[in-house]
């Protein structure tokens, strides 16, 4: 995935680029009549992983102190 945005020169929307690969399984049971190609746009879910609620509230807290003591 791409770190910055994008930007699309005819409607000025913004979009990250991205790799991704389909489960040759998952792309038999596709319908005929679509058809893949590269570059098309795609809209999908990235999964990150998952975190608590106490672990995505004590995040910057932590970040803080690790940033505390370094010398800049």
């Amino acid at each position: 995935m791409s770190a910055d945005t994008f930007v699309e020169e005819q409607t000025g929307l913004a979009y990250y680029k991205a790799l991704i690969e389909i489960d040759s399984k998952q792309l038999t049971q596709l319908q005929e009549k679509i058809q893949l190609y590269p570059g098309m746009p795609v809209e999908g879910l990235i999964l990150t992983g998952s975190r608590t609620l106490w672990g995505y509230l004590i995040a910057p807290i932590q970040d803080s102190f690790a940033r505390a003591f370094r010398e800049q």
